[in-house]
Formats: C-alpha cells, structure tokens, sequence
C-alpha cells in the first residue's frame, strides 16, 4: 500500500477509536457489562472463594415404619446436602408441584425387610417412589446419588454386621464382586471389591485393602458360608408430576426452555419501547404534546397499552410454536396462560416506562437496562437451576419478577396450575407492574424544556 493512501487510513482508523473510547456508554457496554456478568458468575459458582454448601430440598415419606426405613430417613436428614422433611405422600406430592421440594421420595411398606432380602439374593428389590419435577433433574441426579449410599449403607449394616463390612465405605456403589463360596477361596484370596470411597486414588486403596483384609479375617473366623453375589437392594420408579412418563417430561423442558426466552426477549423489547420513549421525550415531542389536551397520564398509559400488547403478540407466537413444534399441550381452556401472558405483559411494558422515566440518554439506557435483564433472568432460573446459587443468593430470588415470571409459566404450561393455584403469582406480578409504573409516573419529566 502507498503512503498516500497510508495516511488517511490511519486517520480514519484513530477516528474510529477515539469517537469509540469518547462514548461512555459504548465503554459501559463492551467493558463494564463483561466484567460485572463474569465476576457474577464467579460468585455464583464459587470463584470467590468457598460458600456454603446448598442443600436440596427434599420429602421423605416413609409408609414402611421399620427399622431400616427410620435410619435411612435419620442418615438422609443428618447429609448436609439435603434438607429433608418427613410428610405424608399427598403433601409431599404437593409440595413437589408446587416448587416446594425438587422431588418427593416415598418408601412403600416393607421395603426394610424386602431390600434385606435382595441385596442377599433371596428375593425380588422392593420398589422406591420417586416423585420429580423434570426441570428439576440436576437435583435428581444428586439425591439419587446421595440415597444410594444412605439405604447401602444402612441395608449393609444389617447384611455385615460386626466387623464383616464397613458401611461407610460401600458409598453409592455395590460390591461387584464378592468373595467365594468355598473357605478353600477365603484362603487363597479374596475377589476384587468395588469401593466408590471420596479421596484420592491412593487413600480409596488403602481403604479397599482395609476392608478386605477386615473381611478376610471374619470368614477365616466364622463356620458361615456366604452368598457369592450382592444385589441392588431396591429400583426406583421415577413418576413426574406432569404425567406422560418419558415424551411428557421432554415437554416440561421444552416449555421451560420457550418460556425462559420469552420472558428475556419480552423484557427486551420493553427496553427498546422505553428508549422509544425516551427519544420521544429527548427529540422534544413532549414538549408539543403539551399544547395538546394530552396528559402525561395518558401518554405513559398508551405507551404502556402498546406495549403490552405486543408482548402479548410475542408470548402467543412463541409459545404456540413451541407448542406445535415441541409437543406440550396448553391445559384445559388456557385461562391460565392467558392471565399468566396478561400479567407478565403488564409487568414488562412498566418496566419500559421505568426505563424511559430514570434514563438520561437511549445509549446509556440501553446499555444498562441489557445488563439489568440478563442479570434478572439469570437470578429467575432461566439459565440455570436456581439451586445451584449459594444460600445468601436463593433468599433474594423471590424479589425479582423473572423468579415469577418463569416459574408462573412452568407452572401453568407443565404443571397444570388451577387458577386459584397461579392467583399468588398473578398477584405477585401485578404488584411489581404496579410498582414500575408508579415509579415510571413519578420519575417521568414533563417540563417545558422536554
């Protein structure tokens, strides 16, 4: 390249970027905005340091009474990661359905004797009730884990008592491979055990000779023969509170999926009809709509209706292809998605008007009202399972109208609330709706220089 044509193209290139490093809000949006999401995240996730291990709310609900069924709910309630409460199966059901709880756990009667039995081969596992919420399943893949070494470890205090087996050292897995039925094998040697202990590789083979050295010396003791296999002492039979088994679960999520999008887009587009407003306000309509017989009642309820009501043009196209496409129903008449959709419209639509009321400039605005969405639907569960933010973070949840939003959506569309079941949210929606628009009225400028 010539110098002649070198030197006006540095020159527009240093233009580019000073006009660029000159706007404060452009710097705010490509710098500040990372930076405040990703450190958000940090903490979140524990990047700051340790935090307080979650623990997962879960109903126990033991209809068996034994023995076996006492210590398994003792040993579940003393985990530190499951917060478990004992009820009876309707209000466990309940509690599963209505978000209280990421799954309900029910022991049938006799399944202390029966899982005795199984795990030494002399009879069929007994049946483990699983009541779960499909947008829940992170947590199901945790506490299933978690009971597994709770009922092994309790059922194995029964099978090896004494010093024949450590219980604490089955952990979520079984013996794979036991010892022989001959003494002739006690002697010789013992078969390979299969230990899902915690720790390094080299502390989970100490352990594992420990304990088969512990197990060696008691059969070398003991004239009893044992059984040459150990079986699962029970199976789960998983049951979703949305019904339809496998294909209505892949419906649950698919309806979690399109109404987190929705929620975050409508939220989008109240953003960028507050701008709209906001350059109204700045371009100096207001100020000759003030020689109209207007109020600044009625333009900011106008604004607001037009709002609404192309959010709700959004929520019905999106949510109706998903329909088509993903295969979830909408239950009954729909009345309660449609009040849920009415609601959520309203509460985006005073959202803009916060946004156009406290702005100063449509970039700045923007820029901020962005990082506010993504931060709020984040925190509502739309990204991830609000279970997996510490302790301090899921007491602030139930304050940001996402939480709602995105839950009252899942409730209606997959859970099948009645209208009076998704009155609370409605209700909690029309309160945020009124708070932004009161807000959005009082901090509105209506001068004579606007």
């Amino acid at each position: 390249m010539k110098t002649s044509q070198l030197r006006p193209l540095v020159a527009l290139v240093m233009k580019d970027l000073q006009v660029f490093m000159t706007d404060r809000y452009g710097l705010l949006l490509s710098y500040v905005a990372p930076i405040c999401l990703a450190s958000f995240m940090a903490v979140i996730f524990g990047g700051s340091g340790s935090s307080p291990q979650n623990a997962i709310q879960v109903k126990l609900v033991d209809e068996d009474g034994s023995v076996n069924s006492a210590e398994i709910l003792a040993r579940a309630s003393s985990d530190p990661s499951l917060a478990v409460e004992s009820l009876e199966r309707k209000a466990a059901t309940a509690a599963v359905r209505e978000g209280k709880a990421a799954l309900a756990v029910i022991i049938p009667a006799g399944f202390g004797n029966a899982a005795d039995n199984a795990i030494s081969g002399e009879g069929p596992p007994p049946e483990l009730l699983v009541v779960h919420d499909p947008n829940h399943s992170s947590e199901l893949s945790l506490v299933r884990g978690v009971l597994s070494q709770v009922i092994m470890e309790t059922v194995a205090a029964d099978l090896f008592p004494g010093s024949q087996a450590d219980p604490a050292l089955l952990g979520d897995e079984l013996l794979l491979e036991t010892r022989s039925k001959s003494q002739d094998d006690v002697g010789t040697g013992v078969n390979r055990l299969n230990l899902a202990g915690s720790g390094s590789a080299q502390s989970r083979a100490v352990e594992r000779d420990a304990a088969v050295q512990r197990a060696t010396a008691s059969d070398a003791a003991s004239p009893v023969q044992l059984r040459p296999t150990v079986s699962l002492p029970y199976v789960c039979r998983y049951e979703s509170i949305t019904g339809g088994g496998s294909t209505g679960e892949r419906h649950a999520l698919a309806a979690h999926a399109f109404a987190s999008m929705v929620v975050q887009f409508v939220l989008f587009l109240a953003v960028e009809w507050g701008i709209g407003l906001l350059n109204e306000r700045n371009g100096g309509i207001w100020k000759r709509l003030r020689t109209a017989p207007i109020s600044r009642f009625t333009l900011l309820l106008s604004k607001a209706i037009s709002c609404a009501i192309t959010s709700l043009s959004i929520i019905a196209v999106v949510l109706t292809f998903g329909s088509f496409v993903f295969g979830y129903t909408l239950p009954g008449s729909g009345l309660t998605v449609l009040l849920m959709a009415v609601a959520f419209a309203a509460m985006a639509s005073t959202f803009g008007l916060l946004v156009a009321a406290v702005g100063r400039s449509a970039q700045g605005a923007r820029s901020v009202s962005i990082l506010a969405v993504l931060v709020m639907v984040l925190l509502g569960g739309g990204w991830i399972p609000s279970f997996l933010f510490p302790q301090w973070l899921q007491k602030i949840t139930p304050v940001i109208p996402t939480h709602w939003a995105i839950d009252g959506f899942d409730a209606v569309i997959s859970r099948g609330f009645t209208l009076q079941e998704i009155a609370p949210t409605l209700m909690v929606l029309a309160g945020f709706s009124l708070a932004f628009g009161l807000l959005g009225s009082l901090a509105s400028r209506w001068s004579a220089e606007s």
